[in-house]
């Protein structure tokens, strides 16, 4: 009986040990704001659509981190937030109309002062792996925006070479989902269509 206790005892310490290596291999990685960037592109939609101009708008203040287990990346998440004040048209046209532009973004459309910020806080990630240091995840989880958080998923592909946490993608996001209103003009004639994308190229280091 002691023998058998004796040889429980040992199992449950090299399980514990087990855990804990497993645990450990999970390390935190914070974004790089100066490697990453961030997008939004719109089109236009309406009967007078094909007047309207396609704009890219750069979100130049988000933060976050990561938890990646290269050995077990489904147990990775992500936690990020966009300041929404920092959004900026990209897309070069008159001083006139980027002003414009801006402030019905900013008023309007994101109610910035309301709503500063955007948040996607991950609880379940699918990841397949390409290569020794390349997966093809999709990151599940809780985004607020404008006052509305739905759950979403987010796929990218993720790289891991050198000790640096590397992930690109990109995705649709209705925002009549989260009780935005496009912006139109003309009587809805010509307005902001109710899809934007999302284009991202993330970095990050221990």
């Amino acid at each position: 009986m002691r023998f058998r206790g004796f040889r429980f005892f040992l199992f449950i310490l090299t399980m514990g040990g087990c855990l804990s290596a497993s645990h450990a291999a999970a390390r935190s990685y914070i974004i790089d704001r100066t490697k990453s960037s961030m997008l939004v592109f719109t089109d236009s939609a309406g009967i007078f659509k094909s007047f309207g101009h396609k704009l890219a708008i750069e979100v130049r203040e988000f933060s976050g981190t990561a938890q990646f287990d290269a050995s077990a990346p489904e147990r990775s998440s992500l936690q990020m937030k966009v300041a929404t004040h920092s959004l900026a048209l990209k897309t070069e046209v008159s001083p006139m109309d980027r002003q414009n532009i801006e402030i019905r973004m900013h008023e309007k459309v994101l109610q910035t002062l309301r709503f500063p910020e955007i948040v996607f806080v991950s609880d379940t990630v699918e990841a397949k792996r390409v290569s020794p240091t390349l997966w093809k995840v999709v990151l599940y989880g809780q985004l607020s925006l404008h006052g509305v958080t739905r759950r979403f998923p987010i796929p990218a592909t993720v790289t891991f070479k050198n000790g640096q946490l590397e992930a690109v993608g990109e995705f649709p996001i209705k925002q009549s989902d989260f009780k935005i209103k496009s912006y139109s003009y003309t009587g809805g004639a010509l307005k902001v269509a109710d899809t934007v994308k999302i284009s991202f190229h993330i970095v990050a280091h221990p």
